[in-house]
């Protein structure tokens, strides 16, 4: 890397030689004068919602007896499969509001300014059906019965309901009673008549003294853990880019570059259970020609499109190009696979309903920085030699006159 003299603004003592002087007297004429615009700079915020499903879309209710599911304990009351339809294929949709209709048959709109910020709520749906696959803790009986995900569907549904009215103060996500509650957790199969199911009629159980929460598990969690977990995650999910720096700054030994001290880009997660941070990128904007990024060993970073977490670089301009004082930037991007969710509506007095998928999203923060040309002395290196070279000759002569001067006076 180049040599290079730094100012990090602390008194230093300074041992100044022979060898050393030159260099030195240059350097404190090229000293580079920055003035940090934000250092620590961050940008917290929830990221773009990438959408799951397109901005509106037709959807589909159950076409057969089996996609009307029911409770084994909370008889009368049903959980039906839904779905939008895109591209010709059924995608499973949820239902927000336990107590309103669904639209079948329907156009759905995407309700922009209401995209899903719970992170409890986020965090319950990426961990079940159909962006997980749920494993029975049991043999099940009649496994033959959920040939289309019934259980997985009727699962999701059920804990969804459970977490909103938990958690959720408006009338329309917290519907269900305290008996209504009781009943989903004590579920322990899953059947597709409205009437008392008979052992025959029903699938998803392995005994009666497992229920349906506490038997499916996904990556070892039982459906009741997966709750527990959502409501103490409820909240609004964010993700943080940071841009560290500090105030030190530097010349090359040359004089040929000025340097911006090392720079720190961090991003991460509030809940690293909802996203994972990727890494970054980065754009330099009214710099002059032949600013690059170096890596702290001085070698240029080329691909700035896809910094890899961690990666610590400096901005490298060359001292010829500023001619007078310049503000300098750069715009960080940090890359994030984090969940996200919509809400759709087809109207007032329907359902809300809503999916949740792994999408990448981009968060940007930025870093600036003014960089002025360092004063010119008129003082070329020849003359430096000359002027150095007459101090020491003054001083020589000094020295001889006063080591002199008391001989005279004794004689």
């Amino acid at each position: 890397m180049e040599k290079l003299y730094m100012n990090d603004k602390k008194k230093k003592k300074i041992k100044i030689d022979g060898t050393s002087l030159l260099s030195f007297g240059v350097a404190i004429f090229a000293i580079v004068s920055l003035i940090a615009a934000g250092f620590n700079q961050i940008s917290f915020a929830l990221p773009a919602v990438e959408d799951p499903l397109p901005d509106n879309f037709k959807t589909k209710e159950f076409s057969s007896a089996t996609d009307m599911l029911f409770s084994d304990t909370w008889t009368g009351r049903q959980i039906d499969m839904h779905f939008a339809i895109v591209d010709g294929k059924n995608i499973p949709v949820f239902c927000l509001q336990q107590s309103v209709s669904f639209a079948d048959d329907s156009q759905y709109y995407k309700k922009s300014e209401e995209p899903i910020n719970d992170a409890g709520l986020l965090y319950l749906m990426a961990n079940l059906y159909p962006n997980v696959t749920m494993s029975p803790s049991y043999p099940i009986q009649n496994a033959q019965l959920n040939n289309n995900h019934q259980i997985e569907t009727w699962i999701t549904q059920a804990a969804i309901w459970y977490y909103l009215t938990s958690t959720s103060t408006e009338p329309q996500y917290n519907a269900l009673t305290s008996d209504d509650l009781n009943k989903i957790k004590n579920t322990h199969a899953i059947g597709f008549t409205r009437s008392v199911l008979t052992p025959a009629q029903m699938t998803g159980y392995t005994s009666y003294d497992h229920t349906l929460f506490d038997s499916y598990t996904v990556n070892s969690k039982s459906i009741n853990k997966l709750i527990e977990e959502a409501i103490a995650k409820k909240g609004s999910p964010a993700t943080e880019m940071n841009v560290v720096s500090d105030e030190n700054y530097s010349i090359s030994e040359d004089g040929k570059y000025y340097f911006s001290s090392v720079i720190n880009v961090q991003g991460s997660v509030s809940d690293p259970s909802l996203g994972t941070y990727k890494g970054f990128s980065v754009v330099i904007s009214n710099a002059p020609d032949g600013t690059i990024i170096t890596d702290e060993n001085g070698g240029e970073i080329k691909n700035l499109d896809n910094m890899a977490p961690g990666t610590k670089f400096l901005i490298r301009v060359p001292a010829d190009k500023i001619k007078e004082a310049t503000q300098i930037s750069i715009s960080v991007n940090g890359n994030f696979e984090t969940y996200s969710g919509n809400r759709y509506s087809a109207g007032a007095d329907t359902q809300e309903i809503t999916t949740v998928k792994l999408v990448s999203n981009v968060v940007g923060t930025g870093y600036s920085f003014e960089i002025a040309p360092a004063p010119d002395t008129g003082i070329t290196t020849t003359s430096t030699i000359f002027f150095v070279g007459l101090i020491v000759l003054v001083c020589g002569i000094g020295i001889v006159y006063a080591n002199a001067k008391p001989v005279e006076n004794q004689q």
